[in-house]
Order: C-alpha cells, then sequence, then structure tokens
C-alpha cells in the first residue's frame, strides 16, 4: 500500500508501501505520495498517484472509522486517582527514533519490511508509586537485561532487529493496573494482546518485530484485544527410530539423522513428534512394512512399524494436517538398500523404495517454513517397482495439438543393485480412456541419459471430454505412469494425478483464442465497472480461486454493486464482500481463467501477488525477470510485488507503461511516470483519455489516473512467449506495438 511516512506523536505508524522485501531503502519518489490512516487500517487516498496494496490473503487491515488521526485507545482510569499513561517510542531501520506515542497509538512500521531495533517505555501521571520494565530479544543475542523508565532496550548501529519483548508493571502499580501489548511481526502480522510479562512476538523464526502498542487497564478488566496467540515459538520436530540389532535410537532434532549407514541394518520402527507448537494440529506418518504393504496412519509419536518381526520398514509417508500445515512443509529423505540416499518429498509423498524388497536404513525429517525452497533435491524421492516405473518430469505443447512428455525410467531393470535402461525397442506406451476404452498410442523418443526418454501425441486422436490414462511396457510387463507434481504447460488440455498416476483429459479451448490480443481485450471487460473488493475473487476461505473467478464473462453483480456508490467508496467498509467485486490477484486470475477457458468451474488462476509471475512463468507461458533485472516491457507483462500485482497494456513513446489492474477504487486504465520520474507521462495522459472516454461514469467519480514510480522499480516480471510453442501466440503483432497503437486496436473494434 502506498503511503506517507508520518514522525511524531501525531503519525508515528509508518504506512506500507507495496510491500518491500526485509531490510529494502525506501526511494524518495515512492515517498511523495500522501493517505489518510488511522491506527490500524492502511488505506489508500484516491488523490494519489499509486495505490498498490496488500493483496487479499496478506495481513487483513482493522477496520476504523476515525478520520485523519491514530485512533487512541481508552486508558481506564481508577476513580478518584490521577489517571497514568504509558508512553513508548521506537527506534525503526533507515529511520531511527520516532516520536513519542501513548495509551494504545501505534509505534513503528506496517508494510514497509522495517525492523525495529530499540524500544524506550514510560509511566505518566502515576497514581501510585510504581514503575515499568521491559525486556527485548535480539537477534543473535537472544534475552538481554531488563531495563526500567524510559531506558533504552536494543540495539542503535548494529543492524539487529528486536524478534520478541516482555513489559512489566512494578510496585503498587502492579497492584492497580495490567499492562497490555502486543506487536506487528514479520509475515504474522498483528500478533493477539499479552499482558505483565508474558512475551509478545516471535521465538526461532528469525523474523523482526516492525510495530508495538501498549496500553494500561486497571487490574482484572478485560484485555483491548483477543489473547489467544500473541507469541509464536517455532515448533520441535523429534524423532527416533528402532533399528535391527540395536533396538531404539534417542531421540533426535529436525534435520538430523536417524538409523544407520554402511552397516546394512533396516530401520523397523519410527516415533516422530511435534512439541512446543504455538499452532493447532497434528503430524501424522505412514510406513510401509515388509509382507505387510502400507499400514495405518498414526500421528504424534505413536509407534509405526513393527518391533521383535524381524521386518523390514520400506518406505514411508509424512503429513501436517490442521493449523500447521499453512505454516510449515514437511520435508523428509530416507537412505535406502542399494540406492543410498534417495530425494527429498515432502507433505505426504512417499519416500523409500515398493515392490522391491528394499529396506530402509536411515531417515532425515525437516521442518521447513511454507514455501521455503527444499533441503535438496526432489526428483527421486520414491522408487515403485513392478516391471517398470516411470515419472513424468515435465510436459510441453509442442505445436497447437501436440504434446510431448519427459519422462524418467526412474529404475527399470536392476542388475546386481545398479539401475540400468531397458533398450528403447522394448519399451511401448500408450493412453487409454477410462470410460470407453479407446487407446492411443504414444511415440517415443530416445534421449541422451538411457534411463529418460519423451513421448508424445496428438490431441486430435483423443475423444474430446474422455479422460485418458499413461500406461507404459517394458517386454510386455505394463506399468502405469506416475508423478508426484509436475511443470506442466500444455494448452489444449490438462495433466492430472489421481492415486499417484498420471492422466491428461482435452479441453475445448479453440486455439484462435489463445492469442495476446484476446487476452488483453479480455482483460479490459470489468474495467470502469468492477469495484475494488478486499477478497473479491477469492473463495470464503481465502485460499484460492472463487466462483467469480472460475466463471465466463464478468458478473452482473460487480456493475450493480459499482452503481450504488458515488464519487466516495472506501473499500475498508466492504472487506471480503467477495461477491461484489474484485481485489487485484482476483482480478489477473479472473483474466487469465476468461482468456484460456470458454465453461465454467474448472481449475482457477487466483493466488498471492507476489507469486503470480513466478508462478505463470513455472507453467512455461513465459519468462520470469526479478526486479532488479527488468531491461524492457511487453504488451500482457505480468508484474508482481508483495502486496499487488497489475498487467501492462502497453509501452507509451517516453517509455512510461500504461496498465490495467484492480487497485481502490477498482479495476482501471492508470499510467506510470516516466524511467526518469515524470509523473506527465504519454501514459497517463492515454490513461486519461481513455477512461474519460470509454468509461465516463467511472471517469466521472474516480478520475485518478496516475500510479507512482515504485510500479517502475518493485515489481517483478512475466512476459509473455508468443512464439506459438507455449499458451499464447501473436498473430496480430501486438508485442511489437507502442501503447498507442495498442490501445487504438483494442478499442476500435
Amino acid at each position: 500500500m502506498i503511503g506517507m511516512f508520518f514522525f511524531g506523536s501525531a503519525f508515528p505508524l509508518v504506512q506500507a508501501t507495496e510491500g518491500f522485501e526485509a531490510d529494502s531503502t525506501v526511494s524518495a519518489d515512492m515517498l511523495a505520495e500522501e493517505i489518510t490512516i488511522d491506527s490500524s487500517v492502511d488505506l489508500v487516498s484516491e488523490a494519489t498517484d499509486s495505490s498498490v496494496i496488500t493483496d487479499s490473503s496478506a495481513e487483513l487491515p482493522e477496520n476504523s472509522e476515525s478520520g485523519d488521526s491514530l485512533e487512541v485507545k481508552s486508558v481506564v482510569s481508577v476513580a478518584d486517582e490521577a489517571v497514568p499513561f504509558v508512553s513508548y517510542r521506537t527506534h525503526i531501520q533507515d529511520f531511527g527514533w520516532q516520536g513519542a506515542v501513548r495509551d494504545g497509538e501505534s509505534s513503528g512500521s506496517v508494510g514497509q519490511a522495517k525492523r525495529l531495533e530499540a524500544i524506550e517505555i514510560k509511566l505518566g501521571d502515576t497514581p501510585v508509586a510504581g514503575g515499568i520494565d521491559y525486556q527485548v530479544h535480539i537477534q543473535n543475542y537472544g534475552w538481554m537485561n531488563t531495563v526500567s523508565n524510559g531506558q533504552s532496550a536494543g540495539t542503535i548501529g548494529e543492524s539487529k532487529r528486536l524478534e520478541a519483548i516482555k513489559i512489566n508493571l512494578t510496585g503498587e502499580m502492579a497492584a492497580k493496573y495490567d499492562v497490555y501489548y502486543h506487536v506487528h511481526a514479520q509475515n504474522f502480522g498483528w500478533l493477539d494482546w499479552t499482558k505483565n510479562g508474558e512475551p509478545a512476538g516471535t521465538a526461532g523464526y528469525s523474523y523482526r518485530l516492525e510495530a508495538i502498542e501498549v496500553v494500561l487497564v486497571t487490574k482484572g478488566a478485560a484485555a483491548p484485544g483477543a489473547t489467544a496467540r500473541p507469541f509464536v515459538k517455532y515448533p520441535t520436530l523429534s524423532y527416533q527410530t528402532h533399528v535391527q540389532n540395536i533396538g531404539w535410537q534417542n531421540y533426535v532434532s529436525s534435520g538430523a539423522l536417524s538409523g544407520t549407514t554402511g552397516e546394512v541394518k533396516r530401520l523397523e520402527g519410527i516415533k516422530i513428534n511435534l512439541a512446543d507448537s504455538t499452532f493447532a494440529g497434528s503430524i501424522s506418518y505412514r510406513t510401509h512394512v515388509q509382507d505387510y504393504g502400507w499400514q495405518a496412519w498414526k500421528q504424534d509419536n505413536a509407534f509405526s512399524g513393527t518391533e521383535g518381526e524381524a521386518k523390514r520398514l520400506e518406505a514411508i509417508e509424512i503429513n501436517l494436517s490442521g493449523e500447521i500445515g499453512g505454516y510449515f512443509d514437511i520435508y523428509y529423505r530416507v537412505h535406502a538398500q542399494n540406492f543410498g540416499w534417495l530425494d527429498w518429498a515432502k507433505n505426504g509423498e512417499a519416500a523409500g523404495t515398493e515392490g522391491l524388497g528394499y529396506r530402509l536404513e536411515a531417515i532425515e525429517i525437516r521442518l521447513v517454513k511454507k514455501g521455503e525452497v527444499a533441503p535438496g533435491a526432489t526428483a527421486t524421492p520414491f522408487v515403485r517397482l513392478g516391471g517398470i516405473a516411470t515419472q513424468v518430469m515435465s510436459a510441453n505443447q509442442m505445436s497447437a495439438t501436440k504434446v510431448q512428455l519427459k519422462t524418467q525410467l526412474s529404475y527399470g531393470t536392476l542388475v546386481n543393485g545398479v539401475r540400468v535402461a531397458a533398450p528403447i525397442s522394448n519399451i511401448t506406451a500408450y493412453m487409454q480412456s477410462t470410460t470407453s476404452g479407446h487407446q492411443v498410442n504414444l511415440s517415443i523418443l530416445a534421449t541422451s541419459d538411457p534411463l529418460i526418454f519423451n513421448l508424445s501425441f496428438n490431441e486430435k486422436a483423443l475423444n474430446p471430454s474422455e479422460t485418458y490414462k499413461f500406461i507404459a511396457s517394458v517386454a510386455g510387463t505394463s506399468s502405469q505412469l506416475w508423478t508426484s507434481g509436475i511443470n506442466q504447460n500444455t494448452i489444449l488440455g490438462k495433466l492430472s494425478t489421481n492415486g499417484s498416476y498420471v492422466y491428461y483429459r482435452r479441453d475445448q479451448t479453440p486455439v484462435n483464442q489463445l492469442t495476446l490480443k484476446h487476452l488483453l481485450k479480455t482483460a479490459l471487460e470489468p474495467v470502469g465497472s468492477t469495484l475494488y473488493v478486499w477478497g473479491g475473487g477469492w473463495n470464503e476461505a481465502d485460499t484460492g480461486s472463487g466462483i467469480e473467478a472460475v466463471t465466463m464473462g464478468a458478473s452482473p453483480q460487480w456493475k450493480s454493486f459499482f452503481n450504488q456508490y458515488g464519487s466516495i467508496y472506501d473499500y475498508t467498509k466492504t472487506l471480503y464482500q467477495i461477491h461484489n467485486g474484485l481485489d487485484c490477484s482476483g482480478y489477473i486470475g479472473w483474466a487469465i481463467y476468461n482468456t484460456v477457458n470458454t465453461s465454467n468451474n474448472k481449475d482457477g488462476y487466483v493466488m498471492l501477488a507476489d507469486g503470480i509471475s513466478s508462478n505463470f512463468a513455472g507453467r512455461g507461458w513465459g519468462t520470469y525477470r526479478y526486479k532488479t533485472t527488468i531491461s524492457q516491457y511487453k504488451p500482457g507483462d505480468i508484474l508482481s510485488s508483495a502486496g499487488h500485482v497489475y498487467m501492462v497494456l502497453g509501452v507509451a513513446s517516453d517509455k512510461s507503461l500504461v496498465i490495467v489492474h484492480s487497485t481502490p477504487k477498482g479495476v482501471q486504465i492508470n499510467g506510470t511516470p516516466t524511467p526518469s520520474g515524470n509523473t506527465n507521462s504519454v501514459a497517463a495522459s492515454l490513461a486519461k483519455q481513455y477512461m474519460s472516454t470509454y468509461y465516463p461514469a467511472w471517469y466521472n467519480k474516480f478520475p485518478s489516473v496516475k500510479v507512482g514510480y515504485s510500479y517502475l522499480t518493485d515489481f517483478s516480471q512475466m512476459t509473455w512467449d508468443v512464439s506459438g510453442n507455449a499458451l499464447l501466440s501473436d498473430p496480430d503483432g501486438i508485442v511489437n506495438k507502442s501503447a498507442e497503437q495498442v490501445l487504438a486496436s483494442l478499442f476500435s473494434e
């Protein structure tokens, strides 16, 4: 969210620009815009040139009815006594000491990715004797000594973050009052309130504190807000294995080896436990045991396997359930007989072997923050043999109708424990309909690696709307292909998995619909009639595409909702009225869905804004560039940041961008400054021309057409591959046209 920095006791909270990375430096251009804020809501003024906001699945700001100043929480007083207050100030990365605030006002920053580095707290107008103590947890140092009554706690000039804090009253003040406080923590946002010396913040995450609020209340009175989760600890993962001839080994912690290597000893059982978790949920696991196969799921340190039966573990699956699964991935890998260490599996995938009679000898398990990179390679965590075991590695659309799958013959034939490839002449593969039995043979091409080969087929050979199963065979021994998640960029159909096997279903999307011009024309459909609604385009659970984002056409409800408002519209009053409009990622997801589909209720494309451009590029649709490596822009580019996403309509003659996005007030065409910073750009002029001419009802209500300079500096890019080999083609030559030419073409039909 674009905002202006306020200092001093009147406006101590530094409001958000559009989701910078940790410890980034804010440019002067981005400080030039001004918004009206209160203590808990990041609002974007329509008078500004920029309107990037946090996406719908990012931190949700609280609503407020206040005007231009921060809301001051009420302080409960004691009858016939002076009314005490608590005041405090923070030292913020890059900005230094802020002005003192008091009684529940926010000190720090929100959305700036700026760490708190120090704090001073004191009491005023105390009716009885006593003071205030506080203690901070600092990066690399841990909990520091307690300080009191206005002394500085933290560091200055060391670039070290505060990670947690404890605050306590002393003397008679402690008998008459409670001190409540809560913090804004990196990636978690505002945590709940705690009081009287209990920790607030995080432990084990290396997350910075970004803001704090402190308030006094009469002893025993109600808390200022929720108190369920003021402090978030990194869970402790431990596990132990039962090893042949050794028995139960000691518990080890996350990432450590349990079992043996080089001793030819089998694992026979395992227990896995999560402790000290702030999140609800469990860790579940099941093992594949010699002669018995897959056993029932166990959880939370229960025993899985056998004891006293001399039976080997052959494979394992581990998963997280409940709330904790939303914050962490569970990775694990096994040391298997004859193979050694296999690759890493995660979140319920199988690790080990099946059908080989090979023992597991050791295991490593790691708890990883959600979305962080895997500890290592993930290609082959599991080997299943029943004649032939193949996994799909990637999929690519070779032409408008021909699809190629790159597959790996993981361990087709074993000779003295060494994998060897079957001769290509012995390999056959085909697709078979799961309903009619219709069969299509697959073309098989060898590669330089004898264990990897390519399969290809023409979609025109498939019956429309039938689902086909992939089957391969070596010398007459058949097996279904399987995968644990592939990089697919097929166009006219979709690969899927069911029980770890690969299926394909042809779609009905016309090839002539998959053009860059069609994408841009589709993106214009909601312009000028769709207001910004936080969560619009998302589902009720706020986890992905909602009904409107997987429906063809613009919802009539969007325009009806727009018609209810005049020139004053405050999106903070309509939070999560998800059927009434679109937020930024909901809009982009809707536009992509309506470009590549012709019917409703298929998989959607709504996701967190900062991952959209890289996600689309990862599907094979185009080229991804990090924000600092962008050298040029093209029509249709998808630009993502940690708080916003937009689409480029064209590049103007002065290199400014004409863009389309959903931002307060809603879906509209805007113009960026030039690369040199001139806000009176050709793009801004074009945006004004087209919004006023083609969307007069909108323009009369919301005439702002400019966005800030940060749109050119703080967004990563996905540029479409329009060669015809990926999702889109460009028979109209749109990619080489200027913004003036693109707009003329789009609005001339």
